[in-house]
């Protein structure tokens, strides 16, 4: 249960009837704003019900939080019905305070809803965002050249402002006022996946722990499969869970849950030894298991970031996707890197005696690492040719790699450090007297100039004579 401004469904439902007027759910609004814009009789009762709900947002928020889209739906109202007042009857009028309203409404709406998206470890393009909320990306346009560039023409932002009324009404309005009963039975059906969620997680986790206990009791040994014995028995048990288990949550769980990538800084014979105890986990998971963690693992790496927070790491697990974790640190992209050298070295032997870098897939290895022009992925190249070199020749792009090794070479510049991707606190944003005392406090550095300076210079306008 949740606390809300409003006492009832009714209330909701009245709000929405006096931001769409005469809007039977499945007509859309573009010919009632159509109306408006022509200014008939009919408009006018029309403006006064969106006042009215101007009004009432109003009153909801001196008592509570509100809901973004009812907010959103407020101010894109609001931009509109400033147009009518400057506009109507006018022969010439100043659009810049109608572009600005619409503007700001807009970059309010957009921001509102794919800000959330863009927390913790997760770090994606507001294209990307949109993409999951199914939200039209000339929205995202719009919110950027408002934001940083040049404000569009007043027909644009009208039209944007409409479909995004007629959006929020599709997205938001008619799921918010649907019965208590389909709304309950939505949020039980939502915790129930989530509690099976867990569950499956806390057995995938159990398994894998008696895994790992198995294989530490002696890492040289490997169990066949039909293996009758208590421990193997055990083993196998264990290992037919976890290669059933769903593939993304599998490699979101390898990465994120300590498995392959652990906290603090390990020594190589440490990093031999994770090796050597998931070699025979990865090889029964198989080559399409494996590549889906090259994947992730060269994705993850090639970040110039560093995140200095904590995630909810269960509910990445089940919900995320690996490949748009960022590292905590160097050591985690270290041993990252490590386990890429380790694939393309072809350490792993599948089922028939296949390797990971083969004819069927080195061609598509190789254009990932060329996708990246990194020190890591240069490393990696050398890796993948030494290693490879005969299969390549095989392939007749043996050349083509070191080819395109020493092109990477040359324009590749390293950077002087990645910089830490942190959480603002609330210091940053109510003390900037004691910032600029710690500016005002640092030691003065020796400044360059273009041109030198004189201290008896005066201002002398152009043209005038100097005695």
């Amino acid at each position: 249960m949740s606390v809300t401004p409003y006492k009832s469904l009714q209330d909701l439902r009245q709000l929405k009837d006096w931001f769409y007027p005469n809007s039977n759910s499945e007509k859309t609004n573009l010919k009632i704003f159509e109306k408006i814009q022509n200014h008939t009789p009919e408009s006018d009762k029309l403006i006064d019900n969106r006042q009215r709900a101007i009004q009432k947002v109003a009153a909801y928020k001196a008592r509570g939080n509100i809901p973004h889209s009812i907010d959103a739906t407020c101010l894109l109202t609001a931009s509109i019905l400033l147009d009518e007042k400057l506009t109507t009857g006018q022969v010439s009028f100043d659009e810049t305070p109608i572009n600005l309203s619409y503007t700001m409404s807009i970059i309010k709406f957009v921001n509102g809803l794919l800000d959330p998206l863009q927390k913790s470890q997760f770090a994606m393009s507001l294209h990307k965002c949109a993409e999951i909320l199914k939200l039209p990306s000339y929205f995202v346009e719009v919110r950027h050249m408002g934001t940083h560039e040049f404000m569009l023409s007043l027909e644009m932002l009208r039209l944007a402002a409409k479909n995004a009324l007629v959006w929020l009404e599709d997205n938001y309005w008619k799921e918010a006022i649907q019965e208590d009963k389909d709304s309950d039975a939505d949020a039980e059906e939502e915790d129930l996946d989530i509690n099976q969620g867990k569950l499956a997680l806390a057995e995938l986790k159990r398994n894998m722990k008696v895994v790992r206990s198995i294989r530490r009791e002696d890492l040289h040994k490997f169990y066949k499969v039909g293996d009758s014995t208590e421990q193997g028995t055990k083993y196998w048990e264990a290992m037919d869970f976890i290669k059933g288990f769903d593939r993304q949550q599998l490699i979101n769980f390898l990465i994120l849950n300590s498995c392959l990538v652990i906290k603090g800084n390990l020594t190589q014979k440490q990093i031999n030894g994770i090796r050597l105890l998931y070699k025979p986990v990865l090889e029964h998971l198989g080559p399409e298991v494996v590549r889906d963690l090259f994947d992730a693992f060269l994705e993850i790496v090639n970040r110039d970031q560093y995140a200095e927070y904590d995630a909810d790491l269960d509910l990445m697990i089940m919900v995320g996707d690996a490949k748009l974790y960022i590292a905590k640190d160097e050591s985690q992209v270290d041993q990252m890197e490590s386990w890429l050298t380790y694939f393309v070295s072809n350490s792993l032997k599948f089922s028939n005696e296949l390797h990971f870098v083969n004819l069927d897939t080195a061609e598509g290895i190789f254009k990932q690492l060329a996708k990246t022009v990194s020190g890591v992925n240069i490393r990696l190249m050398r890796c993948f040719l030494a290693e490879n070199e005969q299969l390549l020749k095989n392939l007749k792009i043996a050349g083509k790699v070191g080819s395109l090794i020493s092109t990477m070479d040359k324009f590749y510049v390293a950077p002087s450090e990645k910089l830490p991707l942190r959480k603002r606190s609330l210091d940053d944003v109510v003390d900037p007297v004691d910032k600029k005392a710690k500016i005002e406090e640092a030691p003065e550095q020796a400044r360059l100039f273009l041109f030198e300076p004189y201290d008896d210079w005066k201002p002398t306008p152009f043209g005038v004579c100097i005695e």
